[in-house]
């Protein structure tokens, strides 16, 4: 059974790549098509993020990647289909097999860039403006800012040092579809929230605006960052089929629990049936 979005909230799935990628113990390639099926016929998300092309020593759990994306295209899956592509390498490799819908990254941290791609933030900068160069007027491109309120390497990071970082992507004319704001910590908190989206919304459309939030026990902030998100007019939302699952592993302590992303349910209620349900 297909699920209709109520509300017009947009959900774009990250299972297949921030969920998995988490797991120590790689998921074989027909375990990840029987997941990518239920993912698509129980929530029927308006994107799904298949994974990621990365270093098979770095991340091993993406290695299959483009096959599991290829898959998707031969169930003839009617939603957005994105490949999450770090750099030009990747971005061109995604272009040769056809994909046509990005993620990118990036980050406020410069400590965090640097532990996650090896690069620094003003590289990013001057990487990312190649790499927009090599898309088709039809190709559709996410960016993942990190670190929103704070890094999991430097700490806290200030709501205007934030807002300097977002306003470069609003302002430089980035072919950019969707501004993912991460919360890498899940440490977010609702005044934080409220004055980084003050400071940029009279910049950019609130509907480019996405959220990546990840849960943490002891953050009770949120649920109501998510109802406020809503109140702002952003409705796009990452989340994940399986409950308490996902982070990033490249960034933090492994010996830490790492703040697993949203489920469908923590975004909208009419989910909860659906709730651990593989």
């Amino acid at each position: 059974m297909k699920r209709v979005m109520s509300n017009n909230l947009k959900m774009f799935d990250i299972t297949l790549r921030d969920g998995l990628q988490s797991l120590k113990q790689v998921v074989p390639l027909e375990k990840k098509k029987e997941l990518a099926n239920f993912i698509y016929n129980t929530y029927h998300p308006s994107a799904m993020e298949i994974g990621s092309i990365v270093s098979h020593k770095h991340v091993p759990q993406m290695d299959n990647s483009i096959e599991v994306y290829n898959y998707c295209v031969e169930q003839k899956f009617n939603t957005d289909l994105f490949m999450l592509t770090p750099n030009m390498y990747a971005l061109k490799m995604a272009k040769k097999e056809g994909i046509k819908n990005f993620s990118f990254i990036t980050s406020v941290s410069n400590e965090f860039q640097l532990k996650n791609t090896n690069k620094t933030l003003d590289e990013t900068k001057a990487e990312l403006r190649e790499m927009v160069k090599l898309l088709d007027s039809d190709d559709k491109v996410k960016i993942y800012i990190s670190c929103i309120n704070e890094c999991p390497i430097a700490g806290k990071i200030s709501d205007t040092d934030i807002a300097m970082e977002l306003y470069y992507y609003v302002y430089n004319s980035f072919e950019i579809h969707q501004l993912c704001l991460s919360d890498t910590c899940g440490t977010l908190d609702l005044y934080s929230f409220n004055e980084i989206i003050k400071q940029i919304r009279g910049s950019i459309n609130i509907k480019r605006i996405s959220l990546h939030l990840h849960k943490n026990a002891t953050n009770t902030d949120t649920p109501l960052i998510i109802e406020t998100a809503k109140l702002f007019g952003i409705n796009s939302f990452d989340v994940s089929a399986i409950s308490n699952m996902g982070g990033c592993a490249m960034t933090i302590d492994p010996k830490k629990n790492l703040p697993p992303n949203l489920h469908y349910s923590d975004v909208d209620e009419d989910y909860e049936c659906f709730k651990d349900s593989l």
